[in-house]
């Protein structure tokens, strides 16, 4: 990742892993995380498509899981992300 452009932070309990990935800029931006430990993720999105529901009714939105992606063999995951925004992505470690 490049300092100042995408940030992440990676937290795990038990067998639950969450990683927030946040673009810090105005321009959309790529990112490739790799060698996640799942099968599948769950993303959740707060970008500028969901900010006002997520300002004006924030118990729906935070009831809201977001949307599974399954993994390919390699375990990577690629997320393509707008200005600004912030991806939760959980996943359980197989194995």
């Amino acid at each position: 990742m490049r300092p100042l452009v995408v940030s992440a932070l990676c937290m795990v309990k038990g067998r639950s892993v969450r990683i927030l990935v946040c673009n810090l800029t105005w321009e959309p931006q790529e990112v490739l995380l790799r060698k996640i430990g799942g099968t599948q993720v769950r993303i959740k999105r707060l970008n500028e498509d969901v900010a006002e529901d997520a300002m004006f009714s924030p118990d729906k939105f935070r009831g809201d899981s977001g949307t599974t992606r399954k993994l390919d063999n390699s375990g990577d995951l690629g997320l393509s992300l707008l200005p600004y925004e912030i991806a939760r992505v959980d996943y359980q470690i197989s194995g």
